[in-house]
């Protein structure tokens, strides 16, 4: 867990650095860091094709578009990542967030997106929305395979490109089409 753990911090720092040259509508990022039996996966995306809103919510129309995207992306996050289902993998989704071009996380006090009332001290054209999904299974995962339905849940995200660190290992793919699943080893 704890080489996870590490290897997921290792692939989420660049991305801050290079956040506002790489947002581009119709892309998702993703990280994995794998270890045995766990799976760490860092998502982002732009906000308009996820929750619907590109700009933190200022008004309680927006905020309720955000709250009902948001609660949208955690009930679908077993229907997004696919795992062989002889491995006993559970998903659940360890914390989403709003993100600026500079790598700056909006959250109000209790670590939620800002609501009506807490507006930042600037606007942002462009935020991304991140989220940190923690996978579990019962058996190994070297040489399986993740699979990704992103696309079915959000039509206006058509490419993920995909990078994958493991104990012994790094891959990485962008993924367009029929083409939607990456291999976790070599």
């Amino acid at each position: 867990m704890l080489v996870a753990f590490a290897l997921a911090a290792h692939l989420a720092m660049p991305w801050g650095r290079l956040h506002a040259q790489m947002h581009e509508h119709g892309v998702a990022e993703v990280g994995i860091a794998v270890d045995e039996r766990s799976v760490q996966i860092e998502f982002r995306a732009p906000g308009s094709a996820v929750i619907g809103l590109e700009r933190i919510p200022v008004s309680n129309v927006e905020q309720k578009r955000l709250k009902e995207g948001l609660d949208r992306f955690r009930a679908n996050a077993s229907h997004l990542f696919h795992f062989d289902p002889a491995l006993g993998c559970s998903i659940r989704i360890l914390k989403t967030a709003l993100e600026d071009p500079s790598g700056h996380t909006h959250t109000g006090l209790d670590g939620n997106p800002h609501v009506p009332g807490t507006a930042p001290e600037h606007q942002h054209d462009h935020l991304d929305m991140r989220a940190l999904v923690d996978v579990r299974c019962q058996k190994h995962l070297k040489g399986s395979v993740i699979r990704f339905d992103v696309n079915r849940h959000y039509a206006e995200l058509s490419t993920l490109r995909v990078q994958v660190v493991g104990i012994d290992f790094q891959t990485g793919a962008e993924l367009k089409g029929s083409r939607d699943s990456v291999r976790l080893s070599r």
